[in-house]
């Protein structure tokens, strides 16, 4: 019952805790949790990184040498820190729960129909993660999807805003989503998504994204949110821009036709054009996501990877890629290293 409570608190972070101070941050508090649980003494569970939080993380590491092999903690990598305390201890504090996975807010206008469909597609997302893959993160994602692009980003921020992030999403997500039937964009835990009232509620095409953009939040969890820093580390420690995609596409694709093989997906893309290696590589940076071709890239190289591992490999990559980093977890994952993948694709 005391692990369950724990567990609860974890992942209800108060609003007043984290209003009061902006670093406060639920999988600090979910670190601070476990330590207090092997009974480590680091004051008040404030999810604020303190000195008694990193030395009371210093004294596990002497039963746990494991934690040696993740980068230096802070704010941006804690979920990374409390997901492996908890696998390192069999705890279950910190992981969501049944109900607590995925965390969906409709919009307050819209259809009933359309609200039933959301939660729908909740569902089938959260099932396919959590039941099939084994996803297993300390912070719950939250969704937000609205018929309106501005009520989304209102409500998105409101969420960010509760757990100390107070940064302004409203005026850059609207931005976003102008031009479109429906986007989507996720804020480090929080997802908005809006779609055109006029047109609907367009049920496959909303499936795909909200499957691929809680990828994204998986994948954050599992491997931090930070990046390098410096000229010579413009790869982000996920990897290059093309593969954080192509992951999330190849998962969301799959969740949309769970019956169809990737060989069969990957087929129909191969159809659309030829592939290069050295186009791939064009796409390792952020900047490039905005090319015209980067996502028929990325979706053929997510395609061709699941094919060639599994989608369970898409979930150990990002488990190993903090212990080992993107590369070695790249080949570890899929059986090969990352220049055999640049020279074998196109050809796959």
């Amino acid at each position: 019952m005391r692990g369950l409570n724990l567990l609860f608190n974890c992942l209800r972070f108060t609003t007043g805790l984290a209003s009061q101070d902006a670093e406060a941050n639920q999988s600090i508090a979910c670190i601070q949790m476990q330590l207090t649980e092997e009974g480590i003494e680091v004051g008040p569970i404030d999810g604020i990184m303190g000195s008694k939080t990193r030395s009371g993380i210093q004294e596990l590491e002497n039963t746990h040498p494991e934690l040696n092999e993740l980068p230096p903690i802070s704010v941006s990598n804690a979920s990374v820190y409390c997901r492996t305390i908890g696998l390192l201890r069999n705890s279950t504090v910190g992981w969501s729960s049944v109900n607590g996975f995925i965390n969906l807010t409709t919009g307050r206008e819209m259809p009933t129909s359309h609200v039933q469909r959301a939660k729908a597609l909740i569902e089938n997302v959260t099932t396919f993660y959590r039941d099939d893959l084994n996803v297993l993160i300390p912070q719950t994602i939250e969704v937000v999807i609205s018929d309106s692009a501005d009520e989304a980003a209102a409500l998105a921020a409101a969420k960010l805003a509760i757990q100390g992030e107070h940064s302004d999403i409203t005026d850059g997500f609207i931005e976003w989503c102008r031009g479109y039937g429906y986007c989507g964009k996720s804020y480090g835990g929080v997802l908005a998504i809006s779609y055109a009232a006029a047109s609907g509620f367009p049920r496959n095409d909303m499936h795909e994204l909200i499957a691929h953009e809680i990828a994204h939040e998986i994948q954050a969890q599992y491997v931090g949110n930070f990046r390098a820093r410096g000229e010579e580390h413009r790869v982000s420690h996920r990897g290059p821009n093309w593969l954080t995609e192509a992951l999330a596409h190849a998962l969301a694709k799959h969740i949309r036709n769970p019956h169809k093989h990737p060989k069969y997906d990957l087929k129909k893309a191969n159809l659309r054009r030829e592939y290069e290696s050295e186009r791939l590589k064009d796409f390792i940076y952020q900047s490039s996501a905005w090319e015209d071709d980067f996502q028929d890239y990325s979706v053929f190289a997510g395609l061709s990877l699941v094919a060639k591992a599994s989608h369970h490999a898409v979930i150990k990559f990002w488990e190993k890629t903090p212990e080992l980093g993107w590369e070695d977890a790249f080949q570890l994952a899929f059986g090969l290293t990352v220049d055999g993948f640049y020279q074998k694709f196109g050809n796959l």
